[in-house]
């Protein structure tokens, strides 16, 4: 029997190695014991570059209290 969860669970790729641990945490750790809601935005260089940076300023908007981390991009320039 998965814990089921009632909130979802932001998954925020960015670029490769990023993508790596992330898979490998999420399907050895968490997949086998939690019934994973999840809510997944791409902020890898491509996709911001595709999106001319909406996905990050789409996410900072949706999220403006749990993503204090980008603040630091935003503090770059970005939105």
């Amino acid at each position: 029997m998965k814990i089921a969860m009632n909130t979802p669970l932001v998954e925020i790729d960015g670029d490769e190695m990023t993508r790596v641990l992330w898979v490998a945490v999420k399907e050895t750790l968490l997949e086998p014991f939690v019934e994973l809601k999840t809510e997944c935005y791409d902020l890898s260089v491509t996709e911001r570059d595709k999106t001319g940076d909406r996905v990050l300023l789409e996410i900072k908007k949706r999220y403006p209290f749990e993503m204090r981390g980008l603040r630091r991009f935003c503090a770059m320039g970005w939105g």
